[in-house]
């Protein structure tokens, strides 16, 4: 019988890749924040490419090419020690401040609660272990596991295999727009999450199971977030797909 499952993207979804930007700024000062964004951008790239290329590597590798490249690129010159010291903070980003209590109240779904990721499962273990959220999944699943990278058809297909739970029991909730169009080629129910920007911290899911703003007027709000994408993310009539309230009765049965 197959076992129902919400499964969490894990860098930017649950964790903000953001979190190197006060590190940054001690040594580069006001570019921090455009170096972090374009690092973020440089590291899903060289995923993407090395996917294509069938040139598998640990995540951390396409972590740490893209930190040589926005370095060059933007002419900042960190040293080798600089280096070393960013890329153990981002092996300890932070959790958004959302995400434990959101989690804790998913848990009263009778539904998997799996952590999908493109990192190890090393990395993500120790992740969300700091976050103090690690207890809160039943699974993780990285793509290390098949030697593939979101959004390869392939790893949303193994994920339902090594969980147990068919296509259509299984949602995937994200905030990155190639993630959700790889969960939609390969069939898979999703919930959509606004992705996070700048200090808005409060996306949809999250924000709607931790209640929102105690008014009833902002949590009708937080009820209707769910039911749309932000247009500057991504197009829903482009994808199709299911987009289902916390409320819905699939996820409650």
């Amino acid at each position: 019988m197959s076992k129902r499952a919400l499964a969490f993207d894990v860098y930017g979804t649950l964790i903000d890749t953001h979190g190197v930007v006060e590190e940054l700024s001690r040594r580069i000062g006001e570019r921090a924040g455009e170096f972090s964004q374009r690092w973020r951008e440089k590291q899903l790239e060289y995923a993407f490419r090395r996917g294509l290329m069938g040139a598998f590597v640990d995540f951390s590798q396409c972590t740490r090419e893209a930190l040589e490249f926005v370095d060059r690129a933007l002419g900042t010159r960190l040293s080798d020690t600089d280096k070393e010291r960013l890329m153990a903070t981002y092996g300890q980003l932070p959790a958004f401040a959302d995400v434990a209590p959101a989690l804790e109240r998913l848990g009263q779904l009778r539904m998997q609660r799996v952590a999908f990721s493109n990192g190890s499962r090393q990395a993500v273990s120790q992740l969300l272990d700091q976050a103090g959220v690690l207890d809160r999944f039943d699974a993780i699943v990285s793509v290390e596991e098949l030697k593939r990278f979101k959004p390869d058809p392939a790893v949303y297909a193994h994920l339902h295999q090594r969980i147990e739970a068919d296509a259509h029991d299984t949602w995937l909730v994200s905030s990155n727009p190639f993630d959700v169009i790889g969960a939609k080629f390969e069939q898979r129910r999703f919930l959509i999450r606004m992705a996070r920007r700048g200090n808005h911290q409060g996306a949809a899911l999250f924000g709607y199971l931790n209640g929102g703003d105690a008014d009833t007027a902002a949590r009708r709000r937080n009820q209707r977030r769910i039911l749309r994408f932000q247009t500057a993310v991504i197009d829903q009539r482009a994808i199709g797909g299911e987009v289902l309230h916390p409320d819905s009765s699939a996820l409650h049965g």
